[in-house]
């Protein structure tokens, strides 16, 4: 009876070459492909070259780009409490620019208005006529 194979390493695959394994490393990392080739020592059509003509290299490339998605959507959500309370006391102080502070709030109205509700959104009208009293006491 032969011994059984060795479980196949998955953060190794045997096609690459060790220059494009240290390239996914560093972008798994969160680097981009022009820093991980300046690292390397290599132009960054390199990179490019060896996802268009190494299949190995773009699979896991494509991984390795899912993966770095992965981590800084983390990271900002790890992040998006305190920006918000930066945000938050920054609207609140009105000794710091009127310009900056009309930016922040135009940059949180549009992050609102991006946000996907999974639930159906019930219409209001009492909501929808303090808005509008909003928008037409703003023009006077």
């Amino acid at each position: 009876m032969s011994p059984a194979p060795e479980p196949e390493q998955h953060s190794a695959n045997p096609a690459l070459t060790g220059p494009q394994l240290q390239v996914l490393a560093y972008l798994v990392e969160g680097r981009s492909i022009t820093w991980a080739a300046v690292e390397m020592g290599i132009h960054r059509n390199t990179i490019r070259n060896w996802r268009l003509n190494v299949p190995a290299f773009a699979r896991e490339l494509e991984l390795a780009m899912r993966e770095q998605t992965l981590v800084w959507r983390e990271r900002c959500n790890d992040l998006a409490p305190r920006a918000l309370d930066v945000l938050d006391n920054l609207l609140d102080n009105y000794q710091a620019s009127p310009v900056l502070r009309l930016r922040a709030a135009l940059a949180v109205l549009k992050t609102a208005n991006e946000v996907k509700v999974e639930s159906p959104i019930v219409h209001n009208t009492e909501i929808q006529n303090s808005a509008q009293s909003c928008t037409t006491s703003s023009g006077t």
